[in-house]
């Protein structure tokens, strides 16, 4: 029978040359031991001679890549390698075998002495007589490759010539079901029977001409727009570009308070500290502070565009990890600034929104969120980012939890986001934006100052605010100037409201009396105090 060497198994061929077998080789064997190394050369005591009266014939294919393998190793090029080493048909033993038994009947006498053995079962490959079984093919698919314009019944006549079957399965002219004949083991693909048909009706006889070709231009991809200009945006905020591993130690996943049962692990993994697909973009970034810090640098930002993974997130229509778009930011200063840092990631944040025509709102995060990108965040002072003209919500900002600050030595101002960039990227194909020409008019500002309950926050206040100014022709911006609380019950939010007139100076009277009215509406909607 056919089996795999033994490492150190030694063998005689018919060259008289001995041999030392490693375990890849393929041999034949019998009781005894090796009998012939597989697919290039017999055993020298399995030779025939004048006295030879039983012959025991053994008709096998074997894996062309290991023969070719064996015979480099031992150097030994003979006739059955040439052949098997392209690669045999497995459903052509059976027929060699009974051509064979027919041919030393016919020419010594021989007669069989026993039953033949087969030692695998291809029944259903038998059945069909064909390796790679039938394939549906479209007449226009092989004139379009080959430049022909051949009827089907034409590419049949073709094609039966070299004995492949061939039969229009249905009612379309169109579609052809071809079979390749059991000893071909290189038809496997579409293009390998179009390969077929301009061999047998003649490569010289194809069309001499470029085949046709759209001039259209390609398309714009529209991920690889957002990523460039939002990488431009931040880097104008002042932001600086890292590249990290898509890999991470389970330290960085841990201390990012993240699952690690969420995280694929790598089999593989090409250091010790990168075991594990991140989950988010934000721990790669929070392992790079601390270094940068202590590196002198005391006031930073760092972002970087890339790719997640979670088992969450599920499988493709190939069965392989989705690989969620992220673009994620951490700001870090060590020495104390004016403020929240959330308010400074926020105007980061703003500003690229502003760069790609959006405007973003900001809504407090439920407690409890399941949501793994939020991991790193402290619960009350996070907010998911949502586009304010479509609805949709495209990440989360907010300061790092302290348990998060101490695992990654962060300085107390920190703070980030980690947007979701199909999120961002619908949002972004829903925006309308709108031109406004720049005025000859200078602006005028005015500060209003509210104080208002607990439960009301800057968003809402700024909502309601700049709902109550309405749309008069005007330009209108709206800013924080100052958060204060001086007891839970209340805290004092003051806004800076700049208005730019379009077609005249405006005088003092008038912006006044234009805040005055916004403002009393808001106060009167939020039941607040007009400090």
């Amino acid at each position: 029978g056919v089996r795999m060497a033994n490492d150190g198994e030694k063998v005689t061929l018919l060259n008289g040359k001995s041999y030392e077998l490693v375990a890849d080789d393929i041999v034949i064997a019998d009781g005894e031991g090796v009998v012939g190394l597989a697919g290039i050369m017999g055993g020298g005591e399995s030779e025939v001679s004048d006295d030879t009266k039983n012959i025991v014939l053994e008709v096998a294919t074997f894996d062309m890549y290991a023969v070719r393998r064996s015979s480099m190793r031992y150097g030994l090029f003979t006739d059955a390698l040439t052949r098997f080493n392209k690669g045999q048909s497995k459903l052509q033993n059976d027929r060699v075998i009974a051509k064979l038994m027919e041919l030393m009947e016919h020419y010594a006498g021989a007669k069989q002495a026993s039953d033949v053995f087969d030692e695998n079962d291809f029944t259903k490959q038998t059945d069909t007589g064909t390796l790679h079984g039938e394939q549906i093919i479209s007449v226009r698919f092989i004139n379009e490759r080959l430049g022909l314009d051949l009827s089907g019944v034409e590419i049949g006549n073709i094609l039966r010539g070299a004995n492949f079957a061939v039969f229009k399965p249905g009612d379309n002219d169109d579609e052809l079901s071809v079979t390749a004949p059991f000893w071909r083991t290189d038809i496997e693909l579409p293009e390998d029977i179009i390969e077929e048909v301009g061999r047998l009706y003649g490569f010289d006889r194809l069309p001499r001409e470029l085949p046709k070709r759209s001039t259209r231009p390609t398309p714009v991809n529209e991920y690889r727009k957002l990523t460039g200009e939002v990488r431009e945006a931040l880097a104008r905020a002042g932001a600086n570009e890292v590249l990290t591993y898509s890999f991470v130690h389970q330290r960085v996943l841990t201390a990012a308070g993240q699952d690690t049962g969420d995280a694929y692990q790598l089999s593989n993994a090409l250091s010790p500290d990168l075991q594990y697909y991140r989950l988010s973009l934000t721990p790669s970034l929070l392992d790079k502070v601390h270094g940068n810090s202590k590196s002198g640098y005391n006031e930073f930002a760092l972002f970087e565009i890339g790719k997640s993974h979670s088992k969450k997130a599920g499988l493709d229509t190939d069965g392989l990890p989705l690989e969620p778009a992220r673009i994620a930011l951490t700001y870090a200063a060590k020495t104390p600034r004016v403020g929240a840092a959330y308010y400074k990631v926020k105007s980061i944040l703003d500003y690229m929104a502003a760069s790609l025509g959006m405007q973003f709102e900001y809504k407090p995060l439920p407690g409890g969120t399941a949501l793994t990108a939020a991991a790193p965040f402290v619960e009350g002072r996070t907010a998911r980012v949502i586009d304010r003209a479509s609805g949709q919500g495209v990440g989360i900002i907010g300061e790092y939890a302290p348990s998060v600050k101490k695992a990654f030595k962060l300085p107390d101002y920190a703070a980030g986001f980690e947007l979701f960039t199909e999120g961002l990227l619908l949002a972004r194909q829903a925006a309308h934006s709108s031109y406004r020409a720049l005025s000859r008019y200078p602006s005028v500002e005015r500060d209003t100052c509210f104080e208002v309950a607990e439960g009301v926050t800057y968003e809402d206040l700024m909502q309601t605010f700049t709902s109550a100014l309405g749309d008069s022709g005007i330009g209108v911006q709206v800013a924080p100037v100052d958060i204060y609380q001086a007891d839970t019950a209340a805290r004092r939010i003051t806004l800076r409201i700049r208005l730019t007139p379009s077609d005249a100076t405006m005088t003092s009277e008038s912006a006044n009396e234009i805040v005055d009215v916004a403002a009393h509406a808001t106060a009167q909607q939020l039941n607040a105090v007009i400090i």
